[in-house]
């Protein structure tokens, strides 16, 4: 849980430079090189200063604290879970002590003893940086309790070597600002704008590994893609993790696998000893995942929210009166949305119609939901690897198949977006079980007549899967975006209609990134936007949904 803040220098600066003498690097999106030049040359308390504010600007998502290494020379910052953290712990204990029984810890030791090469053995959900500090390596130091100095993680010594790591799907939000002196890093971009006006999403299933030695090369390296499955004998890189290309053909094969997987998936994700919730639209993905978490934990909270009326509501309390969960409901109204949307789109960072639509419902999910620590599960996912959107049923299958792994390389800025920044508004954390990394390869391998079954009805195949565990009218239940089913589908269009004239739209259409907007509700969106974030860097880090 938690997020994570942090300014690292790799070298000293040596007083201001010209505008080519930052070097950066083309990351992935666009050149980063001169928007840290004042932060670099920033030392001492001013840079602390900078290092409050963006720990500030994150204090809803409950900042991690550092952790060290035995003689201190190494720290990591981390943010997230580890499933098999008690077994990577096991097997280190031989060369490391443990002074805490936090995740992070696990990580730090094992990017000791494997380098980058760490991330290949971490399943999870995270996002951390690993640096070493101005402790010289070997020398001992009286360490006290791990992170004991609050999330303030400032090193301006000589120096300077820092490997930052992303989970594979993007669950765990990262955005990072860097040049040849400096990198910065943080959970939400809201932390990095007030210190700097260029910045960038850290990409997905990467990390990125800087040094004041020897150039190491291009600093990101994608070390896991969901790019379409290649063939092993034509792999020229043996020991890249590739999709399993084995298409599942037998039926009760697919549905055994898919029951054992998701019910380990979400096993993994239940931590006992914290609260727990499951949001219940009432559709079929979100009830499947309620139906196996009540499996496991007796009378668990369900929550819902709709106005009124909404048929979210009505399938929600049929589907956990069914389950016997603790069900919660709420009804909200026109007036609260209008009131809430500054803050959703605060937390939010994006001005994307279809994401903002449906963040309002699960923002007033999130904060009924809402207890410090609370992991809530969601069905985020399925409707990416089953073909729920129903645009895609248009697609041939090739374009079918494309489409879905598109979907999943672009779901870290949409659907888990929005899940992950709502739920953390509320110092919560979202946890996805239809994304198990072990699921979704087998997801993969079903093939469309699966997917779609012989009637064409979308997600059959998980519908058959799990009809044993809900009510027939949840199993029938066609696809709805969330907020059609919450009832709040067109409104927020119909009120920018009215609060915004042709004349006002035409002359702000086109936004100072060069983006052309395609509504008055997206300009009414962009313009609450533009108030908390000037800066063209937020713009440019929005990313637009197709699906949602």
């Amino acid at each position: 849980m938690g997020g994570i803040a942090h300014i690292y220098t790799l070298k000293p600066s040596k007083g201001p430079k010209g505008p080519n003498e930052l070097s950066g690097f083309s990351g992935p999106k666009r050149q980063l090189n001169r928007s840290l030049s004042g932060v670099s040359r920033r030392h001492g308390k001013q840079r602390n200063r900078d290092l409050s504010r963006m720990i500030e600007n994150i204090r809803h998502r409950r900042p991690t604290k550092p952790i060290s290494n035995e003689n201190g020379s190494l720290q990591i910052l981390f943010t997230g879970w580890i499933h098999d953290a008690p077994k990577i712990r096991k097997m280190l204990r031989r060369k490391h002590r443990f002074s805490s029984n936090q995740d992070g810890e696990v990580v730090l030791h094992l990017f000791e003893e494997l380098g980058e090469e760490c991330v290949h053995k971490l399943e999870g959900a995270y996002a951390f940086a690993v640096y070493s500090t101005n402790h010289e390596i070997g020398r001992e130091s009286n360490l006290g309790e791990p992170g004991e100095d609050a999330g303030l993680s400032v090193n301006s010594e000589e120096k300077g070597e820092i490997f930052i790591a992303r989970d594979p799907l993007g669950v765990k939000p990262l955005y990072i600002s860097e040049n040849e002196e400096i990198v910065c890093i943080a959970s939400e971009f809201k932390a990095l704008s007030d210190i700097t006006p260029d910045f960038m999403e850290f990409p997905i299933g990467s990390y990125y590994y800087a040094s004041k030695r020897a150039d190491r090369g291009e600093k990101f390296v994608r070390y896991h893609s969901f790019s379409e499955p290649v063939n092993p004998a034509e792999n020229e890189e043996p020991d890249k993790l590739l999709v399993n290309v084995e298409t599942i053909e037998d039926l009760k094969e697919a549905k055994s696998g898919l029951q054992e997987l998701l019910e380990d998936a979400v096993n993994k994700r239940i931590e006992r000893g914290h609260p727990l919730g499951v949001y219940l639209s009432g559709g079929l993905d979100s009830s499947i995942i309620a139906a196996l978490t009540a499996q496991e934990w007796d009378g668990v909270d369900s929550f819902a929210v709709g106005m009124e009326g909404s048929e979210d509501l009505l399938h929600a309390r049929m589907c956990a009166k069914y389950l016997g969960t603790k069900h919660h409901e709420y009804v909200y109204t026109l007036e609260e949305m209008l009131e809430v949307l500054p803050t959703v789109i605060y937390h939010l960072e994006s001005y994307d119609v279809a994401l903002v639509r449906s963040s309002i419902p699960n923002y007033f999910l999130a904060r009924m939901a809402s207890e410090p620590g609370k992991v809530v599960l969601s069905g985020e996912g399925a409707d990416e690897l089953f073909c729920g959107y129903p645009y895609m049923k248009n697609l041939s299958e090739e374009e079918r198949e494309s489409e879905a792994y598109y979907l999943l390389e672009t779901l870290h800025s949409t659907g888990l977006q929005r899940g992950d920044r709502m739920a953390a508004a509320f110092g919560m954390e979202a946890r996805v079980p239809f994304l198990d990394l072990n699921l979704v390869d087998f997801a993969l391998r079903i093939p469309d007549s699966m997917k779609y079954g012989p009637s064409g009805q979308e997600k059959w195949i998980l519908r058959k899967a799990f009809s044993h565990l809900l009510p027939r009218e949840i199993v029938s239940r066609k696809k709805k975006k969330f907020s059609i089913g919450a009832g709040s589908f067109d409104l927020m269009a119909q009120v920018a209609e009215e609060k915004i004239s042709d004349e006002e739209f035409e002359k702000n259409r086109v936004t100072e990134a060069g983006h052309k907007l395609r509504s008055k509700e997206e300009f009414l969106y962009y313009k609450i936007f533009h108030e908390f974030f000037p800066q063209r860097a937020a713009e440019e880090a929005v990313e637009f949904s197709r699906s949602l």
